[in-house]
């Protein structure tokens, strides 16, 4: 079953390169209006509305993640938490529980994506998931951000979900498997399922 679990990631690789390429074209068209930053002033303005709205019960513990909102481009949404790859820090900006798809080769028990912007304006897409292979549970985690994109290796990812907190770390691979690095996250997770 170990091949068909690595055609599943290889299906998930290409649609984080897809996103990627998209998320780069986005920000390249982004990056070159460097200057139109001071207008988005106007969102700021619905910054608050989108900050109360994360702002559960469960958010009292990181009420320091709303300060990081005041920092550079993360500035114009609330923080949901972070997730560190290697040294670079990516305030979440938006994550979404996705509704599970079923597999005749796995049950999948969650499936998380989160997208991130570090202090530079650089964005970074997240995955995490967790599927059981014979009642094996086989967490993962998928990155593609300005370092690359890089996949954890099978058991290798371990992270939590409780009262609506993500928490969790794993080492990630590059594609050429010549690159290693820590990822660790924190970041908040609605209940509410989503189609991803």
């Amino acid at each position: 079953m170990a091949p068909k679990t690595a055609h599943m990631t290889d299906a998930r690789r290409a649609l984080i390169v897809a996103a990627s390429i998209l998320a780069l074209a986005l920000s390249g068209c982004a990056g070159g209006a460097a200057d139109s930053d001071p207008p988005p002033t106007d969102t700021e303005t619905t910054a608050p509305a989108d900050g109360g709205d994360a702002g559960d019960e469960d958010s009292d513990g990181d009420a320091g993640d709303e300060g990081d909102g005041d920092a550079g481009d993360g500035g114009e949404v609330a923080s949901l938490g972070t997730i560190t790859i290697g040294t670079t820090i990516y305030q979440v900006v938006e994550s979404i529980n996705c509704e599970l798809r079923e597999s005749d080769l796995a049950t999948p028990v969650i499936d998380i994506t989160a997208i991130g912007v570090s202090s530079a304006g650089e964005e970074a897409l997240f995955f995490a998931y967790t599927d059981e292979v014979g009642g094996v549970a086989d967490s993962r985690v998928d990155y593609a951000g300005p370092e690359g994109i890089y996949s954890s290796e099978p058991g290798a990812a371990t992270f939590t979900y409780s009262d609506g907190i993500v928490n969790g770390a794993s080492t990630i691979v590059d594609e050429a498997e010549t690159e290693t690095l820590m990822a660790q996250f924190r970041f908040e997770l609605p209940a509410e399922l989503q189609e991803c």
